[in-house]
C-alpha cells in the first residue's frame, strides 16, 4: 500500500493533481486545501490513502497525515463516503473540523454542500471522543492508531463490516511479531482469519 508519494507537479485541477514520480505519473485526488497551495513544477510529498473498489480503483493524496486520518475518519460515519470526505475537508482545514466536531458545532457542519442536519450530526456524535483523544498539533500520534484506521477502512472496502472484523484487528495488533508485518500481509492475514469463520 501507498504511504506517500514525493514528485514533481505537472498538472493541477480542481479535484485533482498528477504527479511525476520517477517518470510514472500518478493521479490523485486532492481536496481544495491541497490544489490551493501547490502549484507546478513544485516538488511536494503527499500522504496518500489507496482506495479499492469492485468499479474503481482512486488514490487521495493529503498535505498531511492528520488530515489523510480525518478522511478516513470521516468515512467510518454512516452516509459520509470519499466525495462527502473531500468536500468538508475542502471547506475546512484539519485543525478546524478538528475543533468543530470537538465542540459539537452541527450547524456549520451542515451549511457544507451535500452535509446535511442528519449527517452533520452523525458526524459529531460518532467522532466527537475520537477528536478529543487525538494528539494536538505538534504532537506525533499512535502509529498503531494509523494502522488501525487503515485496516478498517481497507476491511470496509473488501466488503467487510467493522463488527465482522473490528476486534479481529484490535487482537492481531496487540501481537507484536503482527504488528510488524506490512499492511498488505495484515490484510491477508485478516482475510485468513475470515475465511476460516464457521458459515
Amino acid at each position: 500500500m501507498l504511504s506517500f508519494l514525493s514528485g514533481k507537479v505537472v498538472e493541477i485541477t480542481e479535484e485533482s493533481v498528477i504527479l511525476d514520480h520517477q517518470g510514472i505519473g500518478f493521479m490523485i485526488v486532492t481536496p481544495l486545501s491541497v490544489t490551493k497551495h501547490i502549484k507546478v513544477g513544485e516538488s511536494i510529498t503527499l500522504y496518500t490513502h489507496l482506495m479499492i473498489r469492485e468499479t474503481e480503483v482512486a488514490l487521495y493524496g493529503f498535505l498531511d497525515a492528520s488530515e489523510r486520518r480525518l478522511f478516513l475518519s470521516l468515512q467510518e460515519v454512516s452516509g459520509v463516503g470519499p466525495k462527502q470526505a473531500l468536500r468538508i475537508l475542502s471547506e475546512l482545514s484539519a485543525a478546524d473540523l478538528r475543533s468543530l466536531i470537538i465542540q459539537g458545532d452541527s450547524a456549520r457542519l451542515s451549511r457544507i454542500k451535500g452535509i446535511g442536519p442528519k449527517t452533520a450530526s452523525r458526524i459529531i456524535l460518532e467522532l466527537q471522543d475520537r477528536m478529543k483523544k487525538l494528539p494536538f498539533e505538534g504532537e506525533k500520534s499512535s502509529p498503531l492508531a494509523e494502522r488501525r484506521l487503515e485496516l478498517l477502512m481497507t476491511m470496509r472496502v473488501l466488503g467487510y463490516t467493522d463488527q465482522e472484523c473490528g476486534k479481529m484487528i484490535e487482537t492481531m495488533l496487540q501481537d507484536i511479531s503482527l504488528q510488524k508485518l506490512s499492511l498488505e500481509d495484515q490484510v491477508k492475514h485478516l482475510l485468513s482469519l475470515l475465511s476460516r469463520r464457521p458459515s
